[in-house]
């Protein structure tokens, strides 16, 4: 019986939405650099309450999503932590989006868990409604696609 992968990779976002499916095509290289290896490679169209049981199953979590509140082209890397309100509870949902943060306090409210957690983020020129992605979002995925899989490499690695 193989061991339970430790280690997962979501890349989110709206692939009917031009480049804001930039995080999907992360994944989507990332199931192939990665085949093999211990790890569970995602894509969503969002961040969903059904994640929240498959990030207390695990001890780190890569997300990957666009955003416009970047030059196109430009991406960052940051730690984030479980967000909860004054009496500890995870954040409340409010309409159809849900936070990184606030999946991660459920996450730790539920499951008593709190996966190291990072998150890159894609700066992004057109948002438009169609499939197709810019030249800049596709160079940008294949970086930091390389980017993430270097990171899981080592995490799989060990000290």
């Amino acid at each position: 019986m193989e061991p339970k992968p430790n280690v997962l990779v979501l890349g989110y976002g709206n692939e009917l939405r031009g480049d804001d499916g930039v995080g999907p095509l992360v994944a989507q290289i990332l199931e192939k650099t990665l085949e093999g290896a211990q790890v569970l490679v995602r894509q969503a169209h969002m961040l969903l309450p059904e994640f929240i049981v498959d990030f207390s199953e695990v001890e780190k979590i890569i997300l990957v999503d666009a955003t416009v509140n970047l030059a196109a082209g430009e991406w960052t890397r940051k730690r984030i932590e479980a967000s909860r309100v004054a009496d500890g509870s995870p954040l409340p949902s409010v309409g159809h989006f849900l936070s990184p943060e606030s999946v991660l306090g459920s996450v730790s409210t539920l499951f008593g868990k709190e996966p190291e957690t990072w998150l890159y983020t894609i700066g992004v020129q057109e948002m438009a409604i169609g499939f197709q992605l810019s030249q800049s979002s596709r160079q940008v995925a294949e970086i930091v696609a390389s980017e993430v899989e270097a990171q899981v490499r080592k995490w799989l690695k060990g000290p």
